[in-house]
């Protein structure tokens, strides 16, 4: 466990460990629970003139099964009139395909395979289908942006009053989108946001 987090934990459950007066039974240690936020966006400019995004986001909770990442792709139509290999394709992962390194220096996509979903035709429109591979590394180009605070929300749903700390940070990037093997230079950001709290007693 980072140095930082374990004085955060310390700092958290300091008073909920404190042995009550007169008695040799330490106070039980209050539930502690963390969640972190992950999030990049990279766009870049297709050999066609068409803009491509890509999105990101990785929800770290306190188990494996809270854990996940959505990637979603948005490649603009070459026409207003219909959109056959365009539009937009989204998909849920459950392992580590996206890792976001230490300080936001860095975030990768290990290849996927996707949809991106348009339309053609006009009354009736049909939908069209598209499937690509896309992979994608984000390096971080300026300075780490970040703040901490103090308050009152809980990382655990279930909760309802908490002490809690809550940090986030943002720095931008230059971006490598590739798409069906063919690599795309552009630019990007990349934002992260941790909470840790202690359920109050009351």
């Amino acid at each position: 466990m980072p140095i930082r987090m374990r004085m955060l934990l310390t700092a958290l459950t300091a008073p909920a460990l404190a042995v009550v007066v007169g008695s040799a039974v330490p106070a039980q240690a209050a539930p502690i629970s963390y969640t972190a936020t992950f999030h990049a966006e990279a766009q870049v400019t297709l050999p066609d003139g068409r803009s491509a995004e890509l999105i990101v986001d990785r929800y770290v909770g306190s188990s494996a099964a809270t854990t996940f990442t959505e990637v979603e792709v948005d490649v603009a139509c070459a026409s207003a009139r219909d959109c056959p290999n365009g539009g937009v394709g989204v998909l849920d992962l459950a392992g580590n395909e996206a890792r976001f390194a230490p300080g936001l220096g860095r975030m990768t996509l290990a290849q996927v395979s996707m949809t991106v979903y348009g339309w053609t035709g006009r009354n009736p429109t049909q939908q069209t289908e598209t499937p690509i591979t896309v992979s994608a590394v984000l390096t971080a180009n300026g300075p780490l942006t970040a703040s901490v605070n103090r308050g009152t929300s809980c990382a655990d749903p279930t909760a309802t009053q908490c002490r809690s700390i809550d940090t986030s940070a943002t720095r931008s990037a230059t971006a490598v989108l590739t798409i069906d093997g063919v690599g795309h230079t552009g630019t990007g950001s990349m934002s992260s946001g941790r909470t840790l709290s202690v359920v109050a007693h009351r």
